[in-house]
């Protein structure tokens, strides 16, 4: 048997306090591609259901930030409120602090149609207090405002997990091979909110401890 504990490379930087006990089914992994936004691992000595565990602890239980609330105080574009709190509130976010389960960050959205052509709004006209930032090489067009058109837009930036909802999902895709018995091939796509090793980290702390219970 092995320790999952002593197959993390040392990048990954686990603290000794995180609750890392052995299983009845533990894995080793060796992390083949390591860059950002992709991710992939060469995973030995498991079984599928640790396999798919591991998966889903990937997917749903590694805490980020996403745009919980949105008040919309004026909106006279031509997009209606819910689609505009919808693509707010996928934004993958950023945030060079500690997340808690008690974050919560307030941001502020104003814009006018001032040109006399149709005027892009991105991401980056929005205000965060604190240090946030929109992960992604580009900014993202949230809309477009016509000369006259005028939206203010306030609210919040709330910690979560994506089984609460896919809006805090740290990955925008997970690929498992099995490349013969008891060896797979992981590979998952990083939304770039949280560097690679801290979601490996996080992932395994938060199967183990539920393997652990």
């Amino acid at each position: 048997m092995v320790d999952v504990l002593s197959t993390i490379p040392s990048h990954v930087n686990t603290p000794p306090s995180l609750p890392f006990t052995k299983t009845s089914n533990p894995f080793e992994y060796e992390i083949l591609i390591d860059k950002k936004g992709l991710c992939e691992l060469e995973i030995r000595g498991a079984e599928r259901p640790l396999i798919n565990r591991f998966r889903r602890s990937i997917m749903r239980n590694v805490k980020v930030l996403a745009i919980e609330e949105v008040d919309i105080e004026i909106n006279s574009s031509v997009i209606c409120d819910e689609s505009i709190a919808h693509r707010l509130a996928l934004l993958p976010l950023t945030f060079s602090g500690s997340v808690t389960s008690d974050t919560r960050i307030p941001f502020t959205l104003r814009a006018v149609g001032d040109l006399p052509y149709k005027k892009k709004i991105t991401s980056k006209d929005i205000v965060f207090d604190g240090s946030i930032e929109v992960a992604g090489v580009s900014p993202f067009i949230l809309q477009y405002l016509h000369s006259g058109e005028e939206i203010s837009i306030k609210g919040f930036v709330r910690s979560g997990r994506a089984k609460e909802h896919s809006k805090w999902c740290p990955v925008s895709g997970v690929q498992i091979i099995e490349r013969r018995p008891r060896v797979f091939r992981f590979r998952f796509e990083n939304n770039g909110q949280i560097p690679n090793n801290e979601l490996l980290r996080e992932a395994l702390s938060e199967m183990l401890q539920k393997s652990s219970n």
